[in-house]
This record gives C-alpha cells, structure tokens and sequence, in this order.
C-alpha cells in the first residue's frame, strides 16, 4: 500500500511491515512459525507514559466553571454593557508571549 503523501521511502517501507501476507501453506520457515504465534510486543517511552498519567489526572479533576461569572457576562453582552479593558487583554497577551520564550 502505497500513501500519497508520504513521499519517503524509509515511511513507506515501515507502513509496509505491518500488512505482510501471511507465508503460504507448506511453508517451513522457522521464523514464520515464531511470527504466528503473537510474539509481537508493544513498549511506551518514559515520556508516552508520563504524558498518558498527566491527561489521566486532568480528566479525574472537577470541572471548576464559574457559572456566576459566565452567568453576568452573558447578561452584560445581551445587555450591550459588555466593555473590554483593551490594556488589561494587550497586558496579558505580551504576558504570555514573554513566559513562553
């Protein structure tokens, strides 16, 4: 099977591994006989393993919404009172921007 996009040879010879036809009837490979039978294993990395735990936790946390919040903003945007302090959103974004380098 071939995929399009994927121009590399090393990608396509990989993909190509997992759909190998089975060895036909008669066949006296030793090594086949081995594949047969479910020898194949499957291991996480140390990071695989950390990052499962973390989105783990942060799924058994409760959601914290603050309906009171969300609630009277609502009400402010269908009232038209909704005001948003443009230097307190700028303040926050270079915030962010500054953290992350």
């Amino acid at each position: 099977m071939e995929i399009p996009e994927i121009k590399n040879k090393i990608i396509q010879n990989k993909i190509k591994v997992g759909n190998n036809n089975p060895p036909a009837k008669g066949g006296s490979s030793a090594s086949s006989a081995g594949s047969a039978q479910g020898s194949d294993k499957t291991a996480l990395s140390s990071e695989a393993v950390a990052l499962q735990k973390s989105i783990n936790a942060v799924k058994a946390q409760p959601e914290t919404i603050q309906v009171e919040k969300v609630e009277r903003i609502k009400a402010e945007i269908a009232n038209g009172t909704y005001k948003v302090d443009s230097y307190e959103v700028a303040g926050s974004v270079l915030k962010d921007i500054i953290t992350q380098a």
